[in-house]
């Protein structure tokens, strides 16, 4: 068997800005340049939901990135077949 490592945090230089906000801009800008280089060409693109912070953000920024070029986004997500119980007040 082989191993792969792609990413050390650890092995990452250390950030320092003058601004909180800018920590936010810098997050925005590195996750939006992330989706982008993941939905290039003109292949039809999807995106599964599953609820979280992160699906909904990604889903979210390829959605707008896809409408500028006069693209759409299909996003998916499920939910469980039986419902669930519901709790008594």
């Amino acid at each position: 068997t082989w191993s792969t490592t792609w990413w050390r945090p650890l092995d990452a230089p250390t950030l320092r800005l003058k601004r909180h906000e800018e920590y936010a801009e810098a997050v925005r800008a590195t996750l939006d340049a992330a989706v982008a280089a993941r939905i290039k060409g003109d292949a039809r693109i999807g995106s599964q939901l599953s609820g979280g912070l992160d699906s909904g953000s990604v889903t979210a920024l390829a959605a707008a990135q896809l409408a500028r070029e006069g693209r759409a986004l299909a996003a998916f997500t499920a939910t469980p077949r039986c419902a669930t119980p519901r709790l008594k007040d």
